[in-house]
């Protein structure tokens, strides 16, 4: 029976009220009370001149956040004075601003234009302007953890431009996940919950790092692409179903772009765990392939890795190497486009 691999998986608190301690003043707003948990941060920001409420004197807690507000509590937060737009989007002057300090990069600018600002704003989103905030304009140096990877579920469905974004913003405690441990990239955030992640940029103490606790985990099939993302998260994406692709100059986006690795799971076969597949051999994918072969396995990587570079040069579909390297049992075979292993669960008969 294949045995159980334990993973580190990450607590947290997720009742962000419970998070931030700031002392909240007197409350003007209609539909906020001094004891709601969200009261204090809310009552900051609006000390720092960041936000606001609406002209029905209400503050609209449980409403997801747009584009356009974020970029507006963020950029008011930092003390910068920016009047309202008045011909054009009412937020237009605070994202000129973000670009100009880089929290909002080029590249981006059309998804903070016109009607696209009234959208809310995606927690993926979010997180990448908090770290751009927090380097960029705060100075701060920030890291990211590679073991909170293990910890986020659906970490593989974070978009790939996201991913270093989402990972710092966690390791950092400046947005955490959810209680089943996922990340929920695409979802949105009220303005009240908005406002604790502003807060938490803004004021490092506020930050609730991560705890780490060490639990049982049955679904570790996908922790492994998603380490093997995060190594080359410039390199190597996700093309279908789960199947990740690198090349070493051009990141395949499609199934038709050229690519040197690929790497899957194949955890539908009764036996089967992974394939991984080679069809270059220059420097840099071999150090990437080999950088594979350490995730599948940690101690005869590089007995693999030599097995595989003596099948690469034996006759196209001649010959097949069979072994058992960390109780895996492995076939590498060459193909008429390189070799591919195939690679059993641990300890399968």
């Amino acid at each position: 029976m294949q045995k159980k691999r334990v993973a580190a998986i990450l607590t947290f608190i997720i009742s962000l009220g419970m998070m931030v301690q700031v002392h909240a003043a007197d409350i003007n707003f209609k539909d906020v009370s001094a004891s709601d948990w969200y009261a204090g941060t809310v009552t900051r920001l609006v000390e720092l001149g960041g936000i606001g409420g609406y002209p029905d004197e209400t503050f609209k807690p449980g409403q997801n956040m747009s584009r356009a507000e974020f970029i507006k509590t963020v950029v008011g937060s930092l003390g910068l004075k920016v009047e309202d737009s008045k011909t054009s989007h009412w937020a237009d002057n605070y994202v000129k601003k973000a670009l100009e300090l880089g929290i909002i990069e080029e590249a981006e600018k059309s998804n903070f234009q016109g009607s696209k600002l009234n959208v809310s704003i995606t927690r993926q989103e979010m997180a990448k302007i908090a770290v751009l905030t927090a380097t960029k304009v705060k100075k701060e140096e920030l890291t990211r953890s590679q073991v909170y990877i293990d910890q986020i579920r659906d970490y593989s469905k974070i978009s790939t431009d996201y991913k270093s974004y989402v990972l710092t913003a966690y390791t950092n405690g400046i947005i955490a996940g959810y209680p089943d441990n996922n990340f929920k990239p695409n979802n949105s955030l009220t303005r009240a919950e908005a406002c604790t992640v502003i807060i938490r940029i803004l004021e490092p103490n506020q930050r609730q790092i991560p705890e780490v606790k060490t639990i049982v985990r049955e679904d570790a099939g996908d922790v492994l692409l998603n380490k093997f993302l995060a190594l080359y998260p410039n390199n190597a994406t996700v093309i279908v179903d789960g199947e990740v692709r690198f090349h070493p100059t051009n990141k395949p986006t499609n199934k038709k772009d050229s690519w040197a690795i690929s790497f899957c799971s194949i955890d539908y076969l009764e036996e089967g765990d992974y394939l991984i597949c080679l069809s270059q051999k220059d420097a840099n994918s071999l150090k990437a392939f080999k950088d594979t072969l350490k995730l599948v396995y940690p101690t005869d990587y590089e007995k693999v890795y030599e097995a595989s570079l003596k099948m690469w040069d034996a006759p196209v579909l001649k010959y097949t190497h069979k072994g058992t390297y960390d109780k895996r049992k492995t076939s590498i075979n060459r193909n008429t486009e390189g070799i591919d292993i195939l690679i059993a669960k641990i300890g399968a008969k």
